[in-house]
Formats: C-alpha cells, sequence, structure tokens
C-alpha cells in the first residue's frame, strides 16, 4: 500500500477509517492522518512516542484478534512515518571560531611544469 493511503502516525490504511481521516482546524478532511490520531488540526495525543504507538498499535491489533506476530510486523514501521521524521536540524553557528587560513607554503605545480610529470614531456592532451 502506497505511503499516502495510510495514517502518517499510526499506519492504519485511510480506507477502514470510519471518518474518512482526520480532521483540519478548518474542518476539511486530512489527507495525512485518521481520526484516531488527528482531530481539529491537532494531534489527538500530542506527546506520545513512536515507540509508544508502536505499542499501542500492537495493543489494539491484539484486540482484534490479530496474531502477534502479524500486529508487529504491521507497527514495525511506525518510526518510519512522517509525524516521526526529524526535520533535520541546521549546522549550529560559531560567531567566536578563529579564523583558519588554508593557504599552501609550497605553491602547487603547474599541469604544464616539466618536474611534475617526471617525463620532460610539455605537450597537453
Amino acid at each position: 500500500m502506497a505511503k499516502g493511503n495510510m495514517c502518517q502516525s499510526c499506519g492504519m490504511p485511510l480506507s477502514k477509517d470510519p471518518q474518512g481521516g482526520g480532521s483540519e482546524a478548518d474542518g476539511s478532511k486530512s489527507t495525512l492522518y485518521c481520526s484516531y490520531c488527528y482531530a481539529n488540526g491537532a494531534f489527538v495525543a500530542p506527546d506520545i512516542t513512536a515507540e509508544q504507538m508502536q505499542e499501542f498499535v500492537v495493543h489494539k491489533l491484539k484486540e482484534m484478534h490479530y496474531p502477534g506476530f502479524v500486529a508487529k510486523f504491521f507497527a514495525k514501521g511506525i518510526p518510519r512515518l512522517a509525524r516521526w521524521q526529524q526535520p533535520s536540524a541546521p549546522a549550529p553557528i560559531v560567531h567566536d571560531a578563529p579564523v583558519v587560513s588554508v593557504v599552501s607554503e609550497t605553491p602547487a605545480p603547474s599541469p604544464r611544469d616539466e618536474s611534475a610529470s617526471g617525463t620532460g614531456d610539455t605537450e597537453s592532451a
């Protein structure tokens, strides 16, 4: 199933959501989250971790009589869903770092320098 067709918080197929998806603050349907995870433009459980969501999903699936190994299989991908992805942090800005010069003491040999190739041939390709 494509990533966009499932809740990006719990992994439930959005087609299985009785309300057809969560709701945004303006009342429109969320295309990313189910109604169990997202309502009125906010997460129902804002402080839950991906690991806690996995445990919750496994428990719910077992209540629905799914075998434990199947429940764990379905919950395995939860940390890779959009809600749980951390935005990449920008590199810290260091204001008082010393300036380091990267100038070499010896100049680099010229491509036409005979001594650099060791052949004495000065023709280029």
